[in-house]
């Protein structure tokens, strides 16, 4: 006898059409029977059909937009106050796996050089705000990599080596769906990775207002005092978590966002924009159409040219009023593996995920505090294995920032990462620069050493 659980699963299957599920299910027994149905049990239905399905089907780019005034926009690149008192906590958005880049395992643990991986250079940015704040970071992953990542930091007690609390780091996952049979527009079935588990993958960068909610993490940040997020992304190496600048720009806002000037047409990053509302936007470089992108100023600039670099900041007291907004979905085409259960075995397939995007809730803020920063200091990201935007464009990237920060005649060539804590301390890293070369110490680049 089927117990009330299961009984609500089947029910919530025929009533949702999925037809393709309810037959397989008709050829499984016992253990493989109950591990369906369990998985199964454990899904919104209501809110991936009702809800969720219908918001992508909806979700389109306004008829009419505009590019962000410029005018508008704060250069961080003049002088901008530091007096902020606001206490922001820094948050790592890390729920993506390594496989774009070659790599079986969380994009954050991703090793760049000499074991150093990408954690190894954004976190002691962050301990840095929380010694000097007591703010606590922030680290969301999925539970696709999760355990992994949890037991990358107490392998290697970060919080110690950085004079931290454990409870200076919250870890907290973001919800997954599964993906859908291509065509949305009827009875989209859920696909099946194995013959009894289904398909998985986190929903969008956008599902961390929910997550925050869930699992009460907001009340944390309440009780330490904290005012606002940064909210950035895992794969950037030049992210300055919580500068001062920044937030001194952003804090008086419900929304801030670090923007760079476009240097072509086709480079694949979002745009800011507005809608017929005058509300502020961002518009996916798939969704902006040819003609505006490839639309000129007199000055030969690109008219939709600041450039989003998901680096943003939210006050804690627009988190709090997102705790009833539905979130918009988006239609993200993907070749997957998928079970086929009337051949009986995985074949690639077109499937749909359904993903939000972090940038979405901009709209639905008084006001949108829109910073243009420097490229050359504040971006560079780390999306493939090799060619552009790898780890050794990155790797470049990085040394020659600090190349400009160090300075001094005869020191052009520099490896900060042979010197100890030089992450955030440039003043130590120009002073010890200086030593090995008055010593004749050969000094070479990052870029020039063996990957490891």
């Amino acid at each position: 006898m089927a117990d009330s659980s299961s009984e609500d699963t089947l029910a919530n299957l025929s009533k949702y059409s999925q037809s393709s599920i309810l037959t397989h299910l008709e050829t499984l027994v016992g253990d493989d029977r109950s591990a369906l149905l369990s998985s199964l049990s454990e899904l919104d239905f209501e809110g991936i059909f009702d809800r969720h399905v219908p918001s992508a089907l909806n979700s389109k780019v306004p008829d009419s937009i505009q590019p962000f005034p410029e005018d508008n926009c704060v250069d961080l690149n003049d002088d901008v106050s530091t007096s902020s008192q606001s206490v922001v906590s820094p948050c790592i958005m890390a729920g993506g796996a390594g496989t774009r880049l070659g790599f079986d395992g969380p994009k954050g643990c991703y090793s760049l050089i000499r074991n150093k991986t990408l954690y190894d250079f954004l976190i002691p940015r962050c301990a840095t705000n929380c010694l000097k704040t007591g703010a606590p970071v922030l680290i969301m992953t999925s539970p696709v990599n999760h355990e992994e990542t949890v037991d990358w930091f107490r392998k290697r007690e970060w919080y110690k080596s950085h004079g931290l609390e454990e409870s200076a780091f919250i870890l907290f996952k973001q919800d997954t769906l599964p993906s859908l049979s291509s065509d949305l527009t009827a009875s989209p079935q859920i696909l099946l990775s194995s013959a009894t588990t289904l398909t998985s993958s986190p929903n969008g960068n956008g599902g961390i207002f929910t997550s925050l909610f869930t699992n009460a993490v907001l009340g944390q940040l309440t009780s330490k005092n904290v005012t606002g997020l940064h909210v950035f992304g895992i794969d950037n190496l030049l992210t300055r978590p919580c500068d001062p600048s920044f937030i001194s720009a952003v804090c008086g806002s419900p929304c801030g966002n670090k923007t760079i000037k476009k240097t072509t047409p086709d480079e694949k990053i979002g745009v800011m924009a507005t809608d017929p509302s005058s509300k502020t936007i961002v518009i996916e470089y798939s969704d902006l159409s040819s003609t505006d992108k490839e639309l000129t100023k007199p000055n030969g600039d690109l008219v939709y040219g600041l450039g989003n670099i998901c680096s943003h900041y939210f006050s804690l007291k627009f988190l709090n009023l997102l705790s009833s907004l539905s979130p918009t979905y988006h239609v993200a085409r993907k070749n997957i593996d998928s079970y086929d259960p009337i051949a009986k075995e995985v074949k690639k397939c077109e499937a749909v995920k359904l993903e939000t995007f972090v940038f979405d809730v901009f709209k639905e803020a008084e006001k949108v505090e829109v910073v243009s920063v420097s490229r050359e200091d504040e971006f560079a990201p780390i999306k493939n294995k090799e060619d552009s935007d790898s780890r050794e464009t990155a790797l470049r990237l990085l040394t020659n920032l600090w190349k400009k920060r160090v300075g001094g005649e005869g020191l052009e060539n520099v490896d900060v990462l042979d010197i100890e804590g030089w992450e955030g301390n440039e003043e130590k890293v120009r002073e010890e620069v200086k030593r090995r070369a008055g010593e004749g110490e050969t000094v070479i680049t990052v870029w020039e050493r063996e990957w490891e």
